[in-house]
C-alpha cells in the first residue's frame, strides 16, 4: 500500500517538472514559430506559439548563403578532429599515469591536478597559440583543448582498476 504523502510528492514533483519543461521549451518553440511566420506578423509582434502567414523565405536566405555551409564544415572538422585528438592524448596519458611502475607518477599527477584549479585563462592561451603561429588554423582551435584534466583523472582511475592479470594474459 502506498502512503498518501508519497503520492502527493509524485503529483507535486510532476507538476513542477512540467512547468520547468514548458518554461524551457517555450523560447525554442516561439523562435521556430517566428522563423516560419511572415514578416508582417513578426513586425506586428502577433506571433506567439503558432506561425502566422507561413513562409520559408528566411530559411531560403540563410541556406542559400555559402558561408553557412563553410561554418558547418568547420564545425564538423573541429568536432571530429578535436574529439579524436583529445581521446588519443587523454587515454594514452591516463594509461601512463595509471601504471604503478612509472617514474615520477605522483609528481605528474599533482602537476595535472594543479592545472585543474589554476588555469592560465583565455589570454595566455591565445598568446601561446599566436607564438606558435597557429592563429586562423584548425590546430589553433583543436590543440589547446586536447587534454581535459577531469577526463584524464577519470580515465586514469579506470585504468588503475584493470587487474594486472588481464594485462599479463594479453601479453
Amino acid at each position: 500500500m502506498r502512503s498518501p504523502r508519497l503520492s502527493w510528492f509524485n503529483v507535486v514533483s510532476t507538476f513542477i517538472l512540467l512547468v520547468v519543461v514548458v518554461v524551457t521549451l517555450y523560447p525554442f518553440l516561439h523562435m521556430l514559430a517566428v522563423s516560419l511566420s511572415s514578416d508582417v506578423h513578426v513586425m506586428k509582434n502577433t506571433v506567439s506559439f503558432w506561425p502566422k502567414g507561413f513562409n520559408l523565405n528566411m530559411y531560403k536566405l540563410v541556406l542559400g548563403d555559402s558561408q553557412i555551409w563553410v561554418a558547418y564544415k568547420n564545425t564538423l572538422i573541429y568536432t571530429v578532429l578535436g574529439t579524436l585528438i583529445s581521446l588519443v592524448v587523454t587515454s594514452t596519458g591516463a594509461y601512463a599515469l595509471s601504471r604503478s611502475d612509472m617514474a615520477l607518477r605522483k609528481s605528474f599527477t599533482l602537476l595535472i591536478v594543479v592545472t585543474m584549479f589554476f588555469s592560465g585563462g583565455m589570454i595566455p592561451t591565445f598568446l601561446v597559440v599566436r607564438s606558435l603561429d597557429m592563429v586562423d588554423t584548425v590546430w589553433g582551435m583543436v590543440l589547446p583543448g586536447a587534454v581535459s584534466t577531469w577526463n584524464l583523472i577519470l580515465m586514469r582511475t579506470f585504468f588503475s582498476g584493470i587487474p594486472k592479470e588481464l594485462e599479463e594474459s594479453g601479453r
